[in-house]
């Protein structure tokens, strides 16, 4: 056997090496993080139609690497070698330091969780185990960092949905089928109303103060609500078509 063709069958034999020892849950499913915890303080991302979801995504970037972020501008790339079905060691490989837009007037808030998850990450390489567990119709996932910290996540794509900026108005029923309901409290005056799906593309919007929204149009799936109110504020929540 030629030099090369030794090399190539050892390369061969670690990669399957490599599959074997990881859990096969891990790679085909999307991962969205749901909390981080740094020195035993929880952080809960905020969740918004800018900002819909965390992903974390395995092999995306080719075999063996990982690619997650909270906010696009301060991705973290890394290399990872599985060694067993519940570890993998992790070195980074490119990321972005970047902040986060001030949304909605949540800046602070999304600022101190992008902070804190960019730290699980790129403060602390290595050796990271992680527990799969079957949550319903999700799976759900801890990683742990040498450090100890943590990472929560789940293949349910609303599960980190926090509705933190439900503020002026309510939504029934919910989950609605054709109609939506929308009750405005007393002292709040509607300017603009924007419906957006979970990926953040606006999908209906209407600039007249109105009560019922017709969602036949919308597929079976989870949205958001936006009402921009004639004070400044504005309050966002989350609904599910049936």
């Amino acid at each position: 056997m030629s030099v090369m063709k030794k090399v190539l069958a050892i390369l061969f034999l670690c990669n399957m090496l490599q599959v074997a020892a990881q859990d096969s849950r891990l790679i085909p499913n999307t991962w969205y993080c749901t909390e981080v915890n740094i020195n035993n303080t929880q952080y809960l991302p905020v969740i918004l139609p800018t900002l819909p979801n965390v992903p974390l995504f395995f092999d995306s970037q080719g075999p063996g690497t990982i690619q997650t972020w909270y906010c696009p501008m301060s991705a973290v790339n890394a290399t990872v070698v599985h060694n067993s079905s519940t570890s993998f060691v992790s070195s980074l490989s490119g990321g972005l330091t970047g902040g986060c837009p001030n949304a909605n007037n949540m800046g602070a808030a999304i600022d101190l969780f992008n902070d804190n998850y960019k730290q699980f990450w790129f403060q602390s390489p290595g050796l990271r185990t992680y527990a799969i567990q079957q949550s319903g119709m999700f799976l759900s996932m801890i990683i742990t960092n040498a450090n100890g910290d943590t990472a929560v996540y789940s293949t349910d794509a609303t599960a980190g949905i926090d509705d933190a900026e439900t503020v002026g108005f309510t939504l029934y029923p919910n989950p609605s089928v054709d109609i939506l309901n929308i009750q405005y409290d007393q002292n709040k005056t509607p300017l603009e109303l924007v419906i957006y799906d979970i990926a953040g593309r606006k999908l209906i919007s209407s600039s007249s103060v109105i009560n019922i929204v017709d969602t036949t149009s919308l597929t079976s799936g989870n949205y958001f609500l936006q009402v921009i109110f004639d004070d400044g504020s504005q309050g966002t929540q989350r609904f599910m078509k049936n």
